[in-house]
């Protein structure tokens, strides 16, 4: 499904996650189900179903809680966050966001906090559109910077190691939204 999903193949890379949860149900593995729900729900996501991504963030929040997987839950709930902003429930998009970035923004995790910089400009891209012409092509302008510059030093260290696949994808999501949001 990954492989799928990193080439935009969003209708199979559903596929292989259902099939992967259906078989995950049973073996257990609580911390797989849960990263394959997040999965599931980017890809929904990705796709313009928000509700239907909404639910399986949560779910895959359930599991990774009960996993005691911190850094996984805090990834989903910045996911969620960024469904939540663009379907307007900007409060709860905040709340789920601020829990998040307290896991993933440490000085000892760059990673994370590039991942939190990225959600954050989805974050600013989904608000713009919701708050008026005052704040909105600000708030447009920050998620631009955002993205130009993770895109350039990823150039770099794609050059170097390559880019986590979690940084490509949400590269790759912040570039379509901000390809909607400018036309």
């Amino acid at each position: 499904g990954l492989a799928d999903h990193l080439s935009g193949k969003l209708k199979q890379a559903l596929a292989y996650y259902q099939e992967a949860m259906r078989l995950l149900k049973d073996s257990g593995d609580l911390y797989q189900l849960g990263l394959v729900r997040w999965d599931s729900g980017r890809v929904l996501q990705e796709s313009g179903h928000l509700e239907q991504a909404m639910s399986q963030f949560e779910q895959a929040l359930v599991v990774l809680r009960e996993a005691q997987a911190h850094r996984a839950t805090a990834l989903v709930e910045a996911s969620l966050s960024t469904s939540q902003a663009e379907d307007g429930q900007l409060g709860s998009s905040s709340l789920s966001f601020k829990r998040a970035a307290t896991v993933l923004k440490q000085p000892s995790d760059p990673i994370g906090t590039t991942l939190c910089q990225l959600y954050e400009a989805q974050l600013q891209l989904a608000q713009a559109g919701r708050v008026g012409p005052n704040k909105g092509p600000a708030l447009r302008a920050k998620a631009m910077d955002t993205y130009r510059s993770m895109r350039e030093s990823g150039v770099k260290s794609a050059r170097a190691n390559g880019r986590p696949v979690e940084v490509r994808l949400l590269l790759r999501l912040l570039r379509r939204r901000i390809k909607q949001a400018s036309g």
